[in-house]
């Protein structure tokens, strides 16, 4: 039984040199070309799904900052103001992310407060939701930015109605981040 067992690896070391191919190295070829192919796809399925979740999540993130903003918007006496105190415009600006951007226009896209030079959403984007939000890519500043627009109504507060006045006005938030900054 030792003999044959001999025979036999003098047997396969011969094939090893003669280049007849074993049936594990015939399977690893077959398997290794559509088992890279579908690695690929796999990855790049994961990174484009991981992409949207962090775009998604940086969206509300920016969302809840035109909120923020938004809600210090106030009507007095027939005019919009931003009631923002300088403290809270500080950590706005000089957060470790890159800081944010804000404007804040009136009804007819007159200045209140902010970055006046900060981009429009283009026209073509339209309005995500009833809250009239929109988002959008622009560059500013030589720094590529994602930012957030949101329209709202606010009633005036004024005790009597001002002549001429229909009560209420509108104004808009437009928040911005550079692209390249975390959350």
């Amino acid at each position: 039984m030792g003999d044959a067992v001999k025979d036999r690896w003098r047997q396969l070391k011969a094939r090893r040199r003669s280049g007849a191919t074993t049936l594990r190295r015939q399977l690893i070829a077959w398997l290794a070309g559509p088992l890279f192919i579908l690695w690929s796809v796999s990855t790049i399925i994961a990174y484009d799904i991981a992409k949207r979740f962090v775009n998604l999540a940086y969206d509300r993130a920016l969302l809840e900052a035109a909120l923020d903003v938004g809600r210090q918007v106030k009507v007095i006496n027939d005019r919009i103001y931003l009631d923002l105190p300088e403290v809270a415009l500080q950590i706005l600006q000089t957060r470790e992310s890159g800081g944010l951007y804000y404007l804040v226009t009136g009804p007819e896209e007159e200045f209140v407060s902010g970055e006046p030079d900060l981009p429009r959403p283009p026209a073509e984007i339209p309005e995500t939701t009833a809250d009239r939000v929109r988002y959008y890519d622009e560059e500013f500043r030589g720094r590529e930015i994602r930012a957030v627009t949101r329209s709202a109504t606010w009633i005036c507060t004024a005790p009597f109605p001002v002549p001429g006045s229909t009560g209420a006005r509108s104004a808009t938030a437009r928040i911005s981040r550079p692209r390249n900054s975390s959350s």
